[in-house]
């Protein structure tokens, strides 16, 4: 659809709308994010699953830029759910 990136260039799409989320949101971008958000860039569009931090997989997983849904990404931050995730595709009981 016209105005609207998708899934083209996602390392641009993903790193602007996280930034742009954060400044929404009121929050303050700080030096270990930039890591976190070169993270989720490189890994969100090829891969199945991402393990990240709750603030991280919150701003991902947020409805106004839904990169997991997007991307088709799981993104798991809960230690629950990473370990059940984890069970569940190595067919442990």
């Amino acid at each position: 659809t016209e105005g609207k990136l998708g899934q083209e260039l996602p390392f641009a799409h993903i790193g602007a709308g996280l930034h742009a989320l954060v400044r929404y949101r009121g929050e303050k971008v700080s030096k270990g994010d930039i890591h976190d958000f070169m993270h989720a860039r490189t890994a969100l569009p090829y891969c199945n699953y991402f393990l990240t931090e709750k603030r991280l997989g919150n701003l991902l997983t947020d409805k106004l830029l839904g990169c997991d849904t997007l991307y088709g990404c799981r993104v798991l931050w809960k230690t629950q759910e990473i370990i059940d995730q984890l069970k569940r595709l190595s067919g442990a009981p």
